[in-house]
């Protein structure tokens, strides 16, 4: 049995991941009290709470590297709805949490399904708030919590108080660069607008400057330029990419066709005004709209999905 003073920081977080073991697992398989183990943890400069106690309940490696669908999905959402807390350097606040409207619980569902979270539905928390306009609105939102996970996430470009400073991330950071679709559509669920207008599809989708002209990179033809507003309520100014009829539906075929996680009601307002309008061509390649769709009766009625 190797002595605990000799066990090196790398093959105690092997011990914690690749094995998952949990410290009572360790401490047997050491011989040493759990007391004993946390010392060497300290000194080793490790946060046991970030490997093994909370591997149990949710994947917190799962943006370490965005080779997949679901994890550029899923990046691009928390960029536009997601919430990393600051680190005020007193209070050692390591989590990641995102808030949708009661609606959308489903997709608080997926993305607690994606991070391998093995809690009870019960840990979302329901919740109801006041609108700028002073009505009520009910909230659901999921946490997690985790340094490893912050700073990944950090690391990616998602960071704290990023409402005025978000920037696009570079193409490096996605193993294929067909990623970045995935990605923009995350973030398109999470802070753009699909709507109907004139019964042809319609687009807009709020960010930075910055952001936004990343998005702009990707669609050249189909955003000419980002637009400012002003907030009424708020007097800030705002910044949006728009664009409707064909324009809209290239986008939207580019990030929704053949895609296998989304927002649901958003991809059924895409499906919708894309049947509308299956026989049109769709860019240079003659790419057209899949007849197969759905048609739910909120969108037949043309209400607008946020």
């Amino acid at each position: 049995m190797k002595k605990l003073a000799n066990v090196s920081r790398e093959e105690m977080i092997s011990l914690l991941t690749q094995q998952g073991l949990l410290l009572r697992d360790i401490s047997e398989k050491l011989g040493v009290t759990i007391d004993t183990l946390k010392r060497r943890l300290k000194e080793l400069n490790i946060d046991h709470l970030d490997y093994s106690d909370y591997r149990a309940k949710y994947n917190v490696f799962v943006f370490d590297s965005i080779d997949t669908e679901d994890k550029a999905y899923w990046l691009g959402f928390l960029y536009a709805d997601g919430n990393v807390r600051s680190d005020d350097g007193i209070h050692n606040n390591n989590t990641v949490s995102t808030e949708l409207n009661f609606i959308d619980y489903e997709h608080i569902i997926k993305f607690k399904t994606f991070m391998g979270d093995q809690r009870p539905d019960s840990i979302i928390r329901v919740r109801e708030r006041f609108t700028a306009k002073g009505n009520k609105q009910k909230m659901a939102a999921y946490d997690v919590c985790n340094s490893h996970l912050r700073q990944s996430l950090i690391d990616l470009g998602c960071v704290p108080a990023k409402s005025l400073i978000l920037k696009f991330p570079e193409e490096e950071i996605f193993k294929e660069k067909d990623l970045v679709y995935d990605f923009i559509r995350g973030y398109v669920d999470g802070d753009g607008c699909l709507y109907r207008s004139y019964d042809r599809l319609g687009i807009s989708i709020r960010g930075t400057f910055e952001f936004l002209e990343g998005i702009k990179r990707y669609f050249p033809q189909q955003f000419t330029k980002v637009f400012s507003e002003v907030d009424p309520r708020t007097k800030a100014i705002q910044y949006k990419l728009s664009c409707s009829s064909n324009k809209a539906d290239q986008v939207a075929y580019k990030l929704y066709e053949n895609s296998s996680i989304y927002l649901d009601r958003k991809f059924d307002k895409y499906a919708t005004l894309c049947k509308l309008h299956h026989s049109e061509k769709l860019g240079n390649n003659g790419e057209v709209c899949d007849d197969n769709t759905v048609i739910t009766d909120s969108i037949a009625q043309g209400e607008s999905v946020l």
